[in-house]
């Protein structure tokens, strides 16, 4: 199996990724987008401090 995944799109935090997965014979088996966005580490921590 292949997965290839392939940068899209940035919308400030959001980035937006297209991927494919492939079968040992070239089928296509899946493929989709993936949207994923970008926090400050600091600032996500500190919920978990309260």
């Amino acid at each position: 199996m292949t997965v290839t995944a392939e940068f899209q799109d940035v919308d400030g935090a959001r980035l937006v990724f297209a991927f494919e997965a492939l079968d040992d014979l070239g089928a296509v088996v899946g493929d989709g987008r993936i949207e994923r966005a970008v926090v400050g580490r600091e600032r996500f921590l500190s919920r978990f401090s309260r």
